[in-house]
Order: structure tokens, then C-alpha cells, then sequence
């Protein structure tokens, strides 16, 4: 949970900066390292959902019911894990540029 607070929180000035709501110039090396946090938390959070989901299954798959101190935790991880798919793939999104205005014609389409 700490890491997709912080990787939010990293994602939040350079989403500011790419609307323009704030003027400062964006430092690009810093919102490529955003980006790709985010994407390695958006991955690292599917394997381990993975992992505990398939945990969950294997816990109810048995014909006694487990205690909580095995459930208990492999629900803590895929909560977890579910919460840091989601926040990297936010932070991936606010680390996206907007699409270029379609009018203003391209250096690749101008004719030489």
C-alpha cells in the first residue's frame, strides 16, 4: 500500500505540469522514471494478485474450511495487490501526453 501512495503521489506533479496547471517546465527524465514505476508496479501488483488469488483457490479448494491465520493473510495480499494494479496503472495514465491538435500540420507530412 505504501508503494502505490507514493508512486500516485510521484505522478501527481507531472499530471499538473502535462495540463498545464502548473508553469514549471516538466524535467522529462523524471516523468520517464514515473512512468516506468508505474508500469513495474502495475505488473508487480498483477503476478502477486496472481499468486493470492491462486492461494485463495487452492485454501477453499479443500473440503475443510481454512483458519484465519492462513486466510487471513492471502486476502490481505490480493487486496493489496489489487490496489497496486490499480495505482500504477492511474499513475500510467497520468504520465500520458495529450494527443497533438489535429490541425496543426505534422514535420513528417509537410511535403519538401
Amino acid at each position: 500500500l505504501v508503494v502505490a501512495v507514493a508512486v500516485l503521489a510521484m505522478a501527481v506533479p507531472v499530471r499538473r505540469r502535462i495540463t498545464g496547471k502548473r508553469r514549471e517546465p516538466l524535467d522529462p527524465f523524471y516523468a520517464v522514471r514515473v512512468a516506468v514505476l508505474a508500469k513495474a508496479s502495475a505488473l508487480t501488483g498483477a503476478i502477486l494478485l496472481g499468486a493470492g488469488v491462486g492461494i485463495l483457490i487452492i485454501l477453499f479448494g479443500r473440503p475443510v474450511l481454512p483458519d484465519w491465520s492462513l486466510l487471513l493473510p492471502a486476502l490481505g495480499l490480493a487486496a493489496c495487490s489489487l490496489v497496486l494494479v490499480v495505482s500504477g496503472l492511474i499513475a500510467e495514465w497520468m504520465c500520458v501526453l495529450p494527443p497533438d491538435d489535429p490541425d496543426t500540420p505534422r514535420l513528417s507530412d509537410s511535403r519538401a
